[in-house]
């Protein structure tokens, strides 16, 4: 790509000084200094910067365009525009920036992150492996800036064994490149941008041997699904053992033990729990009715949920009812480990089926949701076709959220206290529902589970409560960095 420019500064012309930047006080006054300098690449890109972040991405987009075709426009200037290209939903011309980017520096971080993603996008996955793992494997640690030096640290822990970047859909039509798997989300939980945010990319040993930033206040291992990211978990444990005095949240060992046929097999034994057999079957490819008599063998009885390991969507989750649909479901042959689980009508009298949800941050017990449905898979999404036309579903859910150890009683609650003492994490959800003796049926125990305001708006009676589990999250982590 050529670089032009249509005047260029004499030795004598006043330059782009960040020093002198950084003395503006507001924004629009940052912005008016950047204007001062139309044919630096640097003040174009900040005056980019400053028109995304005040909501003009379409002025961001323009304003890094006109940078490119600066005398001085490198790799950085050119995977910028990509980025915004992307997020703009105009893939095509994203791929020419990034892969112009790359000419001129092929380590450019961010040009092979949206790559990746992109090639992903279209279902070129080994292309978009080989992407990532030129940009992650190479770049383990990525500084972070604060607009206070004296921010602590945080250090955002990120696995990639087998995770990817896929291309993700914002509410307000925008796209982005974002890790997608293995991993739970922190977007809605703490504003990482108010921090000096560090990340570690974790990939084939690449930390072996590291040295953490002297300035690390906290790592923060945002690491939730040991099916997936077994390796990073661990490569992420001997990294903490070489730092012992690094306080951490969501200590990579415990995250090990929260598969789901651990957790059955730990939690089970806690009076007044009920939590469904769970197998771990090793099978890819073959005769199906082979995995059929090896589940047959264990013990399951029809019908039964099988799903992939390292899924927590319910994507690839099947109910088998017969034989032949358990057939169907391993000739898929994808993956190489499933879950067998054993599937409990949990129907309830009125036709519905109930899945409540609590967070467990830093020891305290916060309600999320309480959701009906008319299917026995239960997700927040499904809020709509039942909840949002039957009152009393919502007055349930309030009620829930304002007093859980009313809604629920002592007795239940007592038992998701003791999960969370077994679980040791310093964030995870408990999914469950309450049975009719009053005992505890669980779901699933985990830290992939995903805190958000998507139904919000529809549902507002939820926003103070989701707004506390925020805050309660931020003052985890201030409360870890301040007293280290």
């Amino acid at each position: 790509m050529a670089h032009t420019s249509s005047s260029r500064m004499t030795d004598s012309s006043p330059k782009f000084d960040p020093i002198e930047l950084a003395r503006r006080e507001s924004d629009d006054a940052s912005l008016s200094y950047c204007r001062l300098f139309p044919h630096e690449v640097e003040a174009r890109l900040y005056a980019a910067h400053l028109l995304e972040t005040r909501g003009d991405p379409e002025a961001a987009l323009e304003e890094t365009a006109q940078a490119c075709l600066l005398d001085g426009a490198g790799a950085d200037a050119l995977q910028q525009y990509g980025r915004r290209l992307l997020k703009s939903g105009d893939f095509t011309r994203a791929e020419v920036l990034f892969a112009a980017s790359l000419e001129r520096d092929p380590d450019a971080f961010d040009a092979l992150v949206g790559l990746s993603s992109l090639l992903y996008h279209r279902g070129e996955y080994g292309p978009a492996r080989a992407a990532l793992e030129r940009g992650v494997g190479g770049h383990p640690l990525l500084g972070g800036a604060a607009s206070d030096p004296d921010t602590p640290g945080i250090l955002r822990v990120l696995g990639y064994e087998n995770s990817a970047f896929h291309i993700i859909r914002y509410p307000d039509g925008s796209y982005a490149s974002a890790v997608h798997g293995g991993h739970f989300s922190p977007d809605h939980l703490i504003d990482l941008g108010a921090w000096r945010c560090s990340i570690l990319n974790i990939l084939g040993g690449n930390t072996l041997g590291l040295t953490l930033p002297a300035d690390t206040g906290i790592v923060l291992n945002t690491i939730s699904d040991p099916d997936r990211e077994r390796g990073a978990l661990l490569d992420l444990a001997l990294l903490l053992d070489r730092n012992p005095n690094l306080p951490v949240i969501n200590d990579p060992r415990q995250v090990l033990q929260t598969t789901r046929d651990r957790n059955a097999a730990r939690l089970g034994a806690i009076p007044g729990l009920q939590i469904a057999k769970t197998e771990r079957l090793r099978w890819r490819d073959g005769d199906p009715a082979e995995a059929v008599r090896e589940v047959f063998g264990l013990g399951f009885v029809l019908p039964i949920i099988l799903r992939k390991t390292g899924s927590q969507t319910g994507d690839d989750t099947v109910l088998a009812r017969s034989e032949a649909d358990m057939e169907r479901y391993f000739e898929a042959g994808d993956g190489a480990e499933h879950y067998a689980i054993q599937f409990h009508d949990m129907q309830r009298a009125d036709g519905l089926f109930h899945k409540a949800r609590v967070f467990f941050i830093d020891g305290q017990m916060y309600p999320v949701a309480n959701l009906h449905h008319d299917g026995w898979s239960v997700h927040s999404g499904d809020r709509y076709s039942v909840m949002a036309n039957r009152e009393w579903t919502q007055q349930a859910e309030r009620a829930f959220i304002a007093d859980p150890e009313t809604a629920l009683g002592a007795p239940a609650c007592m038992v998701l206290k003791r999960i969370a003492e077994i679980v040791d994490l310093d964030y995870f959800g408990i999914d469950f529902t309450l049975c009719e003796d009053g005992s505890v049926f669980v779901f699933e125990a985990n830290a992939s589970m995903r805190h958000n305001f998507d139904h919000a708006a529809a549902f507002p009676y939820t926003r103070p409560n989701l707004d506390r589990i925020s805050e309660a999250f931020r003052v985890m982590v201030s409360d870890r960095t301040a007293h280290r």
